[in-house]
């Protein structure tokens, strides 16, 4: 499960427990997008600490995304993972 966390306006902030699953993606997708849309930079934060596996689909669809950025990659200003896993 990935949940959307209140964040500023200029952050995608999540919070990912369990498994996450391929449709957990229609839900941050969308999330990351609209703040590209109304930001040139953004930050992005993940909050790993209840994470515990990811489906293949849910693997390919964050390898797709990833590559599609790919160009924009500069926009993606800086990252904060939360964890407690090694």
């Amino acid at each position: 499960m990935i949940e959307v966390l209140s964040a500023p306006d200029n952050i995608a902030a999540f919070r990912v427990a369990g498994t996450v699953t391929a449709s957990d993606y229609d839900q941050i997708i969308p999330a990351i997008e609209e703040k590209l849309s109304d930001h040139e930079d953004i930050g992005i934060l993940a909050d790993l600490t209840g994470f515990e596996d990811m489906t293949g689909d849910a693997l390919r669809r964050d390898l797709e995304y990833g590559l599609s950025k790919l160009g924009e990659f500069h926009r993606f200003k800086r990252a904060a993972v939360i964890t407690d896993k090694q």
